[in-house]
């Protein structure tokens, strides 16, 4: 069932082609549909839920959201997903947008972050998450065939000295990230504890949380490393054609940090510049930046080609 549509939009997959999952994109959107007008987070969530009881009937949802730009207070509940469903922003001219901003004092970290995916094949695509301060989407444990695809995260934070990173995806796992752009979080930009494919996305000027406390498991609280990617032990990334400039981490791993036995597999493509340690006294040579992947369990640094100009084109400031 495809809501707030006339036309039915072909279902035309487009072949990842590596790895994993033999997974699909969803479609480009047709021209000419009608889209679901939103005004507020109260409405969005109320259109989400009306749909989620078709999607309990085995049928995904295709819900086409006209652009929108709305705030969500930060005590204002998370938006579950708990039946699979195709949440679309339709993109017709330049410029298009569907805008979700975290407004409000800080809140209380046991609220949650702004989305929760907690069904399999769950699609997000083409929104903006900006200005969470608990996470923006959390993909909870044994979920599978989670897509997240044409996704802005522009300055969004985790909640310091506490578990979890800006989006992330629980144990058992199976999650894309495809064609996104991930700008100046707070907190390690994506953590992955089970398989995860990241697809033509880039990671700019993110940071892990600052503290860092050597008598617990770093990882787990996401912070101190990992500023742009967090690979817990056990999980496996794969990238392609991806971009990581400017992260930083102040202890380890300002681009991507690999947990004890985690898999990192860079298939092609993906390049990194200009990922730094800023920790007072632990890089005072620089040897401890590391433009790649950066392994607890070995303690070494592998690199990648260097990005051109040092630099990520991105779509959005």
């Amino acid at each position: 069932m495809h809501l707030g549509m006339k036309r039915r939009v072909p279902r035309i997959g487009v072949a990842l082609g590596i790895l994993l999952t033999g997974g699909y994109l969803p479609p480009t959107m047709a021209s000419g549909c009608d889209c679901i007008n939103i005004n507020s987070w109260k409405t969005l969530s109320s259109v989400v839920q009306a749909s989620l009881s078709v999607g309990a009937l085995g049928t995904r949802p295709h819900i086409l959201l006209c652009p929108f730009a709305i705030n969500k207070l930060h005590e204002e509940p998370t938006l579950k997903l708990n039946q699979k469903i195709f949440l679309q922003c339709m993109k017709e001219n330049k410029g298009d947008k569907c805008v979700i901003s975290g407004i409000g004092a800080a809140s209380n970290p046991s609220l949650g972050p702004m989305i929760e995916i907690s069904a399999d094949n769950v699609w997000l695509q083409g929104l903006t998450l900006t200005g969470a301060r608990n996470g923006a989407i959390r993909v909870t444990e044994g979920i599978l065939g989670a897509k997240i695809i044409n996704m802005y995260s522009v300055r969004n934070s985790s909640p310091d000295d506490q578990e979890g990173a800006v989006v992330e995806a629980g144990w058992g796992s199976l999650v894309h990230i495809i064609d996104s752009e991930f700008l100046s979080n707070r907190g390690t930009a994506l953590q992955n504890r089970g398989s995860m494919m990241v697809i033509s996305t880039k990671f700019v000027d993110n940071v892990a949380s600052p503290f860092f406390d050597s008598s617990s498991d770093s990882a787990e609280l996401g912070s101190g490393v990992g500023g742009a990617v967090m690979n817990s032990d056990g999980g496996t990334l794969i990238l392609q054609d991806s971009c990581l400039t400017g992260n930083r981490a102040k202890q380890d791993g300002p681009a991507i940090w690999d947990e004890g036995e985690g898999d990192v597999i860079e298939v092609g493509g993906t390049c990194a510049s200009g990922n730094i340690v800023t920790g007072l006294g632990n890089n005072q040579d620089g040897e401890r930046n590391c433009d790649g992947v950066y392994s607890q369990d070995q303690d070494s640094c592998v690199p990648y080609n260097s990005c051109g100009g040092g630099m990520c084109a991105t779509n959005r400031s």
